[in-house]
């Protein structure tokens, strides 16, 4: 997987994520004890920028479930994005 980059913003103003820890989580929809977490990194903090960064992974095909994290220096853990996406058998797209 190609890393991906995200701006949060909230009411239209970049967020500030100086001092903050993300965590980005899967679960497979299927089973709940499946579990995969992508490594990010905060790229400009003051511009709320941030990255899964690029992996491989090797997760069962199917529906799964995502939850990005952030921590904050004084403890407060808040989710502002969540989805879903689907992972497919290997295949090479043309």
């Amino acid at each position: 997987m190609e890393s991906i980059e995200f701006t949060v913003l909230v009411n239209s103003a970049p967020l500030d994520l100086t001092g903050a820890t993300i965590t980005a989580k899967a679960r497979y929809a299927k089973m709940n004890s499946r579990v995969g977490v992508f490594s990010t990194t905060i790229t400009t903090a003051a511009g709320g920028v941030f990255e899964i960064d690029e992996q491989i992974i090797d997760w069962q095909p199917g529906n799964w479930l995502y939850s990005i994290q952030f921590e904050w220096p004084d403890g407060t853990i808040k989710v502002y994005i969540e989805g879903t996406f689907v992972v497919t058998p290997n295949k090479v797209l043309s």
